[in-house]
């Protein structure tokens, strides 16, 4: 879809349950993209601060906040703002991976910023495979 774009320039909001110590941030990818999260105990709520280029193709390059996951489990997020500069296609949500390897098997559920597309669910079924998505161009599609 897109080589090299860049990807993700904002600050991001998000409130995802559980506390802090449970969810690590990390970069997934070879262009080490800058990328910072705090949580505010009091509130709930994670301020995640990222650059990267994509969640697409064959191999991944974004900031990621996650945690391990064993059976069964939920996990949501409501983005509450997008930070000034943000790239039109940043993508904001909930994704499960397979591994921290930039081409991870995966499954996005995410809301655009801008006028990138607004919502849609994105997939990678086969390691090092292409992506596949599915979009909903309502800003609301996904909640």
């Amino acid at each position: 879809m897109y080589a090299k774009m860049l990807y993700i320039s904002f600050a991001l909001v998000v409130a995802a349950g559980g506390s802090a110590t449970a969810w690590t941030g990390v970069t997934v990818g070879d262009d080490l993209p800058l990328g910072s999260q705090s949580f505010d105990p009091a509130t709930g709520i994670w301020t995640i601060q990222a650059d990267g280029h994509d969640i697409w193709d064959n191999a991944d390059d974004f900031h990621y906040v996650y945690k391990y996951l064993v059976g069964d489990g939920a996990i949501s997020a409501r983005v509450l703002e997008w930070g000034p500069g943000s790239n039109a296609w940043a993508k904001a949500g909930v994704m499960m991976r397979e591994t921290l390897a930039a081409g991870s098997v995966h499954a996005l559920t995410a809301i655009t910023g801008g006028d990138g597309g607004g919502g849609g669910f994105q997939r990678r079924t086969v390691t090092d495979g292409g992506s596949a998505s599915d979009h909903d161009p309502s800003p609301n599609a996904v909640s």
